[in-house]
């Protein structure tokens, strides 16, 4: 099972038609096959000449979970990182690692991470900044700390 989300910089008409172009140009170059960092490399090739004078750019996080062999696969590209609990241990993890945002290095080369030993009854959360950014009527984000709480609960 392959996942993705993104985010791009930006909001309106223009933004949208850049996700739109990225989601397919990474549809069409996971049809081809090769390795997540391959892949997203890429990806990213594509939107660098449409946004590179506009100052936008786009993160994804791009994950490949292999259940059969408890595997997690993932590129990040700028993206916030995806969370993962264990239920067993009470804990919540990030799968995080480097990365450069899509758009902005056309040569930039990206890292293929790995996690083994997955257990049935793990949660695997993909969230934009969107949710960790967010902010309670008093003015404090929402962060980290309420997210994991919630996938506990």
């Amino acid at each position: 099972m392959s996942k993705s989300i993104g985010d791009v910089s930006g909001h309106g008409i223009a933004a949208v038609l850049l996700m739109a172009t990225v989601r397919a140009a990474l549809r069409q170059r996971i049809s081809l096959g090769g390795s997540l960092k391959d892949i997203i490399s890429d990806v990213n090739r594509q939107p660098v000449s449409d946004v590179e004078e506009s100052g936008k750019f786009i993160g994804l996080f791009y994950l490949i979970v292999d259940q059969p062999k408890g595997i997690i696969r993932w590129v990040r590209a700028g993206h916030a990182p995806a969370f993962i609990y264990d239920p067993d241990t009470d804990t919540v993890d990030e799968l995080n690692a480097p990365g450069m945002v899509l758009g902005v290095n056309a040569g930039q080369k990206f890292t293929e991470n790995e996690k083994r030993n997955l257990k049935k009854g793990q949660i695997i959360l993909l969230a934009t900044d969107g949710i960790l950014e967010a902010r309670n009527p008093q003015g404090k984000m929402f962060g980290k700390n309420a997210i994991a709480n919630i996938i506990r609960q």
